[in-house]
């Protein structure tokens, strides 16, 4: 469904069709047009060596003139449209197959088939070049199934297209599969799915996913409940996503660092940081339910004075970021909103 609604979404910004079924087109038009001009078709040599990308427009545009007797201005036009077909078609598909050699370590034969595979996806109007990156990266670091490729790799270019570097995107895939032990699909889906809720507002949403994964699963935060309070952070105070992530590190890192300073913070609000702790463990409540009960308890206390104090020891140096805002948004976080 999001891979769906990602898809339209990059309709809307990039309207460009397939540029290589267009120029397949074009160039049947003109071997057409060029057949009916003698018996004999004066591209048929010329197209030879064009498919090997060994000829310039220059020379392209002098073998039209003197093979067909045309005129260097009409020539130079049909050979404006071939010469694109060629550096659309045959070069990129030799730079194709040598970097897919390269990268993944292929014999010629095999960096072919995988090509096919990979224009195949580029068929269904996606970036030939991109698809290509996205699923060299992919057959690089996972091993899918030619279906799971596909699809991957489609999101991944349009991802790309919208600023979400593929490099990283698959690091954020590793981790997340690694860490949080989601699907490559369900990993593309949480960067979509903060995407539709503004989360990269300040183009750091990628960035923070790449970085804080690892941080929030091994401190036992959830895909779901972490993707759930930095969208409210976001959403209700303009924090980044990166800040937002911050300060829900520091809040679990004082929650299970056992020093004396977090213990006694807790302990002024009211909560037993180790029965809090317990709960959290056994699963009778979530990490969202944690830091909501703690959020509630911060914004009860009335002293100024006394509840900078405790923001401070509970988030430290993230307050900087005007951590108020976002504590009373927590505080008010509405399970459903929990996907």
């Amino acid at each position: 469904k999001n891979s769906h609604k990602l898809q339209q979404y990059s309709t809307d910004i990039d309207k460009t069709v397939n540029v290589m079924k267009k120029l397949e087109r074009s160039m049947d038009d003109i071997k057409t047009s060029m057949n009916n001009m003698d018996s004999e078709n004066p591209l048929e040599d010329l197209g030879e060596s064009s498919n090997k990308a060994e000829s310039s427009i220059a020379s392209v545009v002098n073998s039209i003139t003197n093979l067909a007797g045309v005129s260097k201005t009409a020539a130079a036009a049909i050979a404006t449209i071939f010469t694109s077909g060629i550096v659309s078609g045959a070069i990129s598909y030799d730079k194709a197959i040598e970097s897919l050699r390269i990268n993944l370590g292929l014999t010629e034969k095999d960096a072919k088939s995988l090509y096919d595979q990979i224009k195949l996806i580029a068929d269904d109007g996606y970036s030939l070049e991109g698809v290509t990156q996205a699923t060299t990266l992919l057959q690089k670091r996972f091993k899918l199934s030619n279906q799971e490729t596909k699809d991957l790799a489609q999101s991944m270019e349009l991802l790309d297209k919208m600023g979400y570097d593929m490099n990283d995107t698959v690091r954020f895939m590793t981790s997340a599969v690694n860490d949080w032990g989601m699907t490559h699909r369900e990993a593309l889906d949480m960067i979509i799915a903060g995407e539709q809720e503004g989360l990269n507002i300040s183009n750091d949403w990628l960035d923070s996913l790449v970085e804080y994964t690892p941080i929030l699963s091994t401190l036992g935060i959830e895909a779901k409940d972490a993707l759930a309070l930095i969208s409210e952070g976001v959403n209700a105070t303009g924090l980044s996503s990166d800040q937002a992530s911050d300060m829900i590190k520091e809040f679990f890192l004082s929650l299970t660092d056992g020093s004396d300073t977090s213990k006694d913070a807790f302990k002024d609000l009211g909560i037993n940081i180790d029965n809090l702790k317990k709960q959290i463990d056994d699963g009778s409540i979530t990490s969202i339910d944690a830091l909501k009960k703690v959020s509630k308890a911060i914004m009860k206390v009335g002293d100024d004075t006394e509840r900078a104090r405790l923001l401070q020891e509970i988030f430290k140096g993230t307050v900087e970021y005007g951590s108020e805002g976002v504590i009373q948004a927590w505080a008010n976080l509405d399970r459903k909103s929990v996907v």
